[in-house]
């Protein structure tokens, strides 16, 4: 700001501030009055203490560059300061609503609630369609239940017909092996042996009679005298026998009694040795 002198039309707007002013510096530093567009007051070292400019406004830098109200104290030395705060205004009209914002992220999933109570009970639903299925497997055999009581005896009935006289049951054994029959020889079920065993052959459960005799014989070579075949019941021998002289087989068709628990063999012997591949036999049984 250029020095000027003072005069009155200068310093008639700035009476009032320059007094203040002037009373607040008077008694720290030489002041000097100068400039062509206002008057500044300067320390003797050219700061600006305060400037007053011909538009009506003050400057005194030594307030700050804060802002605020000009205040006094006591003494008469200005401050800057808030000044009291105003009362409020009226609420302004409420602005357009604004762009939304981005979708925040998801917060942390939050603690399970306590299990509410039991709901009622719903309707029953539609019968769905029967399925097909395959069959499962068989289940364990449950164990086995106590016996019954015994029931009550049954009327006796009628007397069946008599059995036809040609009826029987059939025994028959087998050699087993070759054997020499020059050596007298017990053919029994499956086995044979040069001595009489009982245990070869068939334990009768009940009494009746033997009959019908048939055996068949493969010889390497038959004997001129033939091979004689011999029932035995126990170890007896009996008449029921035959010879085996041409051919593989011979019969007898005589019969023979026996006892429940005798045993049937049979027998073979010749008198000119000869081999026999096999023998089997078989005879009719009739129980009493």
């Amino acid at each position: 700001m250029p020095e000027t002198s003072i005069h009155g039309n200068h310093l008639r707007p700035f009476a009032v501030a320059a007094s203040l002013v002037l009373s607040g510096v008077a008694a720290h530093a030489q002041v000097s009055l100068s400039g062509a567009n206002g008057v500044a007051i300067k320390t003797p070292s050219g700061a600006v203490v305060t400037g007053f400019s011909n538009d009506g406004s003050v400057t005194i830098p030594a307030l700050g560059s804060a802002g605020g109200y000009v205040i006094t104290d006591p003494a008469g030395k200005l401050s800057v300061g808030a000044g009291p705060t105003g009362p409020a205004g009226a609420a302004g009209p409420m602005g357009p609503t604004g762009v939304a914002g981005p979708t925040g992220l998801t917060g942390a999933t939050g603690a399970t609630g306590p299990i509410g109570p039991t709901g009622p009970v719903g309707p029953v639903g539609a019968t769905g369609v029967p399925g097909v299925g395959s069959q499962g497997p068989t289940g364990l055999r449950g164990a086995t239940g106590a016996t019954g009581a015994t029931g009550a005896t049954g009327d006796v009935g009628p007397t069946g017909p008599a059995a036809p006289s040609s009826g029987g049951a059939a025994v028959f054994g087998s050699s087993g092996a070759d054997q020499d029959v020059t050596t007298p020889n017990y053919i029994g079920i499956s086995s044979m042996g040069a001595s009489l065993n009982l245990e070869r052959g068939f334990v009768m459960p009940a009494a009746g009679t033997v009959q019908n005799l048939r055996v068949r014989a493969t010889f390497l070579f038959l004997p001129t005298r033939g091979v004689t075949f011999t029932v035995y019941v126990g170890s007896n021998p009996t008449l029921l026998k035959c010879v085996v002289t041409t051919g593989a087989t011979c019969d007898a068709t005589g019969s023979v009694n026996f006892a429940a628990g005798d045993t049937l063999i049979l027998k073979s012997e010749s008198v000119t040795s000869t081999l026999v591949k096999r023998v089997t036999w078989s005879m009719k049984v009739a129980y009493e």
